[in-house]
Order: C-alpha cells, then sequence, then structure tokens
C-alpha cells in the first residue's frame, strides 16, 4: 500500500502544479512528466490520468475543492486510490504478459 499513497501524493502534485479541469488547463503530457519524474512509469501515470479525466464526478470534486487536498469528498479520495490501484495493477499484468519463460529440457 506504500506504492499507492507514494503514487497518490505524486499524482496530487501535479495536479495541483499544473491545476485542474479541461485538457488546456490540465495537459496530459505535462501530468505525465511530473508524475514520471517522481518515479511512477509512464503506463501508470498515463492511465491515471485518462481515468481521472474520465470520472467527471472525480474531475468535479477536485476543481470544487481547488485541487486534490483535504477538501475533497471521501467518496472521491476512495475512488482516486482504487484509480491508482487499479493502474498499478494493470501496469503489473502488462509486465507480466510480456515476460516470457523459456523451458529448460
Amino acid at each position: 500500500m506504500r506504492l499507492i499513497a507514494m503514487v497518490s501524493f505524486v499524482c496530487a502534485a501535479a495536479l495541483l502544479t499544473g491545476g485542474c479541469g479541461g485538457d488546456d488547463i490540465f495537459p496530459k503530457a505535462e501530468f505525465v512528466e511530473q508524475v514520471t519524474a517522481n518515479g511512477v512509469t509512464e503506463p501508470v501515470a498515463t492511465c491515471t490520468y485518462d481515468r481521472m479525466k474520465a470520472d467527471k464526478a472525480v474531475m468535479d470534486d477536485i476543481v470544487k475543492a481547488d485541487g486534490p487536498n483535504s477538501k475533497i469528498s471521501a467518496k472521491t479520495d476512495e475512488k482516486l486510490s482504487r484509480i491508482i490501484a487499479q493502474c498499478l495493477l494493470a501496469a503489473q499484468n502488462d509486465r507480466n504478459d510480456t515476460t516470457t519463460t523459456t523451458d529448460a529440457k
């Protein structure tokens, strides 16, 4: 769970420095760059951005609270944690799917 907390913090920092709202205010490339600069992989950062932007309720709550901070609802906080966890799991599954093994005979 520590990784999820770290990713949450990094994502929150990227959102706060990049702003929230439309793609003009909250550009994907900037978000991914800021998040990956803090050690999160690009697939996880991209997945997190896409899923956050796709959830209108999450984005509305973040904008209303002026960024991901203590003012966001518990429901949004929980959704963000689930989004990040799903993206981490998807990235792990992708890595496992692309790993090849050889049978020793």
